[in-house]
């Protein structure tokens, strides 16, 4: 599986960088987002796409419950992952990897919005 040693490596030489950072505070803070990137670099595995990319496309926003949630950059849609690799929708129900890409990845569609009233009568 050359995808997931590329991942795991990834993530390794994330990992190495975190300790020559300057600071204690900084290793602390590289460490953390380590942590919640990890999933996320582990799911980049069985996807078609590298973990770096995922990174650039994926921006990390909360942790609940041990399920870390990403929003897609471009489409401002949410991806939920946990430590193992299992996805989630929204509502926390598990979801196919494919899935959850998918529909992170899905354009928003524009809510139309009735054109304002002039109050007019008709």
């Amino acid at each position: 599986m050359p995808e997931q040693q590329a991942s795991i490596s990834d993530l390794a030489a994330w990992n190495a960088s975190v300790t020559r950072a300057n600071t204690p505070g900084e290793v602390a803070r590289q460490r953390e987002e380590l942590r919640h990137y990890e999933p996320l670099a582990l799911a980049a595995a069985d996807a078609s796409v590298s973990p770096s990319q995922l990174r650039e496309n994926y921006q990390w926003v909360a942790e609940t419950g041990g399920i870390e949630s990403y929003r897609n950059q471009e489409t401002g849609r949410h991806l939920h992952i946990d430590a193992e690799g299992n996805f989630y929708t929204q509502k926390g129900q598990a979801i196919s990897r494919d899935t959850a890409f998918a529909h992170a990845s899905a354009p928003r569609l524009e809510q139309s919005r009735p054109e304002p009233s002039l109050g007019l009568g008709f």
